[in-house]
C-alpha cells in the first residue's frame, strides 16, 4: 500500500501528459500510414490518437 497523497502512486498530471503525449503520437502515426498508402481518409489519424491516447494512459499509469 501507498503511503503517498495518490492512491496508485502516479498522479493525476502524469496520466493527462501520457494521453496527451499518445494520442499526438498516435495521429501522426496514422496520418502518414495514410498518406504512405495513399488512403484520403480521416478514420486512420483519429482511431490513431484514440489508441494512442489509450497507450499513453496506461503506460503513464504503470510509471
Amino acid at each position: 500500500m501507498n503511503s503517498g497523497p495518490y492512491a496508485d502512486g502516479h498522479p493525476p498530471h502524469d496520466r493527462i501528459v501520457g494521453v496527451k503525449v499518445g494520442a499526438l503520437a498516435g495521429a501522426l502515426g496514422g496520418a502518414a500510414i495514410a498518406l504512405l498508402f495513399s488512403a484520403p481518409t480521416i478514420m486512420l489519424p483519429i482511431l490513431g490518437s484514440v489508441v494512442g491516447g489509450v497507450i499513453g494512459y496506461r503506460s503513464a499509469s504503470r510509471g
